[in-house]
């Protein structure tokens, strides 16, 4: 066991890794902040020599320090740098550097996605995946969910020390023997008191500290020009109309006390309420810094965080409620040894601001820049294809992001740039499930992607094949659910030279509407011998609602084959002409009768040299001449009258000549 003990001096290790007294408290100095992890460099002795790094960094520490009223205030932290410092007397020297276990954050960096979680819930995650419990929230406002928080590239305290200040949530420390506790806080109200007495007076002069045990001997004041007013502005895509400008304001006494600190601070909020509070947030944080007060004192309950009163100031303007925004200490316990008694030292340097200005944190941690774009894959739901909301938006999961599963929860519903975008109109392309997308970041905030363009890859590949195709571009989907490589919708272009082309793919239906003239040309610029080819395999129909149908063949032939089925030509109403000006005109039925029906009007067959009906070796022939019926039998039949009239008529039987009628007149 060691032969000194720490008994009855200013300040002492109260616990440690080792056993009691093998570390003695010299010195220790240091700063504690609001909002700030707090530093403290230690001076300690022990008779070993050999104390080992490995045994105490990292482990808890703590040190009391001796009241007035012989309490203890106890600065509780963990050792986050240990070193052999020399020899004082018969002792050796180990400087340590104690700090709070929010620092040891600094240490841990991470890029991940928070979706719908306020900033309490934030840092509550942080904390609870280090397995740090040692902290209480003291919040009197209401803090906005954010739908998509990114920490990218920062270390755990940057994140949350980021956040904690654009919401105006500031942090001190709570300190016992075994543990120190992180207070979160958003209002003055949620700061204690001075344990052990909160009045303060002032005692400048040695004379009017003899009856008082604790005191303020130094007091300064000053007052700084800062921005009187902050106004905000937002944008919401989903209410592209509405003004979202927010502002708030403190009025001041002195010269350019208006000034007007403008931001634009895109995503933040969407509520002109929420975005009155975030312009609060930053005023205070600003007006804080306005009146400033430094000064010193013995009080050893002195505390970063906590609330006292000053009185007995010879201006009374100076007396009033304050809180403690910093502390800088320096206790020295003297040396140890026989004849090395000296002095103790207690001293305490700190700032203050007056109770009445509500303090926000400043927001000294840098935003994150996304730094360019970054890719990443398009998720959704197991079984779907396509996964988009009204806006066309997708989710996507980044390849740094080792939390999410691939699925519709891995981020926020993300924009896709679009080539062209208007109000009803313009071009639309959905990302589908498993692209790999080119994600950019508006303002390079990685809260706020937008993806800009797709890429192809290793499993998600060109549609046609390259370096081989290097010619062809195109168009080329995928049909869904469940498409195949077989099925899709293609507009592709060949430009190879001589070999040019433009396919059209439809995979099912294809609509083609032309509200004035369409006009199809086939290698008339170039002259070029040219092909049209329509090939149907079930129906055709082709209706014309008013106007006329012409087919011009200027040189060639027109042919139509049915192989088999039925031709029909309907002219509901009108006329119907043929004109061949010059060339014969055959209609051939192999198989089949003809008939030609005309329920009203007349049938007219007119013929410049002869017009012939023949039936085996039967004929009527109509020529310039006459009329020449011939036959195996003649049979002229009038059910009422038949009458044969002409100047010269002429009836001959090679063989029998018959004439029979029931009265026969001759001349």
């Amino acid at each position: 066991m060691p032969e000194t003990t720490q008994d009855k001096r200013i300040a002492a290790v109260a616990t440690s890794p080792l056993e009691p007294d093998v570390l003695l408290f010299r010195s220790m100095s240091g700063t504690e902040a609001l909002s700030r992890p707090y530093d403290f460099e230690l001076v300690l002795l022990s008779e070993n020599p050999n104390l080992a790094a490995a045994d105490l960094l990292g482990h808890p520490l703590a040190i009391s320090l001796i009241q007035a009223d012989e309490t203890s205030r106890y600065f509780h932290g963990h050792i986050a740098r240990f070193g052999y410092a020399g020899v004082e007397g018969r002792y050796f020297r180990y400087q340590v550097r104690l700090r709070p276990w929010l620092w040891l954050l600094s240490r841990a960096s991470n890029l991940r996605v928070f979706q719908q979680k306020n900033v309490p819930d934030i840092v509550k995650a942080v904390f609870d995946a280090h397995g740090f419990t040692d902290y209480r929230f003291a919040l009197s406002e209401t803090h906005p969910v954010r739908e998509y928080c990114v920490q990218h590239r920062e270390t755990d305290l940057e994140f949350v020390s980021r956040l904690l200040e654009e919401e105006g949530i500031n942090y001190f420390f709570e300190h016992t023997a075994q543990k120190h506790t992180v207070v979160l806080a958003d209002a003055n109200d949620g700061h204690p008191t001075l344990t052990g007495g909160s009045e303060l007076a002032f005692a400048p002069e040695a004379g009017n500290r003899r009856a008082r045990d604790v005191y303020v001997y130094q007091w300064a004041s000053e007052h700084r020009v800062q921005p009187g007013k902050v106004a905000m502005r937002d944008y919401d895509f989903e209410s592209p109309g509405t003004d979202l400008t927010v502002s708030s304001a403190q009025s001041r006494s002195h010269q350019h006390a208006a000034l007007e600190r403008y931001e634009f601070s895109p995503g933040k909020y969407k509520q002109s309420g929420l975005g009155q509070s975030r312009a609060a947030w930053r005023l205070h944080e600003f007006q804080s810094r306005h009146a400033w007060y430094v000064g010193a004192t013995n009080a050893m309950n002195a505390a970063s965080g906590s609330l006292f009163t000053l009185k007995e100031h010879p201006r009374s303007d100076q007396n009033g409620e304050y809180l403690l925004t910093e502390t800088r200490l320096r206790i020295d316990a003297g040396p140890y040894g026989a004849g090395d008694a000296g002095q103790e030292v207690y001293d305490c340097e700190f700032a203050a601001l007056p109770r009445a200005q509500q303090y926000r944190p400043e927001t000294a941690t840098p935003r994150p820049m996304a730094g360019g774009p970054q890719t990443a894959v398009v998720v959704g739901p197991q079984g779907e294809d396509i996964w988009t909301d009204q806006y066309g938006r997708v989710k996507v999961q980044f390849y740094w992001d080792r939390d999410g599963q691939r699925n519709e929860n891995s981020s926020c519903w993300v924009r896709v740039a679009q080539p062209w975008a208007g109000k009803g109109w313009g071009a639309v392309f959905i990302p589908r499930i498993g692209n790999e997308v080119i994600v950019d970041f508006l303002g390079g905030d990685p809260d706020q992607p937008i993806i800009t363009g797709c890429v192809y890859n290793a499993d998600q590949t060109v549609p046609y094949t390259l370096p081989d195709n290097r010619t062809q571009s195109g168009i080329k989907t995928r049909s869904s659910l469940n498409g195949t490589a077989e099925n899709y919708n293609e507009i592709r272009f060949e430009d190879k030279k001589n070999e040019e082309e433009i396919c059209i793919h439809a995979e099912k239906d294809m609509n083609v509407v032309v509200e004035n003239n369409a006009t199809l040309k086939i290698g008339f610029d170039k002259q070029d011998a040219g092909d049209q080819t329509v090939d149907i395999y079930n129906h055709r129909t082709v209706t014309l609602e008013e106007g006329n149908d012409t087919l011009h063949l200027k040189k060639g032939k027109r042919e139509t084959t049915l192989d088999q089925g039925n031709d029909m030509l309907q002219l509901k109403q009108g006329k119907r002409d043929v004109i061949l000006d010059v060339g014969n005109h055959t209609l051939s039925i192999k198989q089949g009768n003809q008939e030609t029906k005309i329920d009203a009007g007349s049938s007219k067959l007119e013929a410049m040299q002869s017009i012939e009906l023949k039936v085996g070796g039967n004929s009527i022939k109509i020529d310039q001449q006459g009329i020449t019926i011939k036959g195996m039998m003649v049979t002229v039949q009038g059910d009422s009258k038949a009458d044969l009239k002409s100047p010269m008529t002429t009836v001959s039987g090679d063989g029998i000549l018959t004439v029979k009628g029931g009265l026969v007149k001759i001349n």
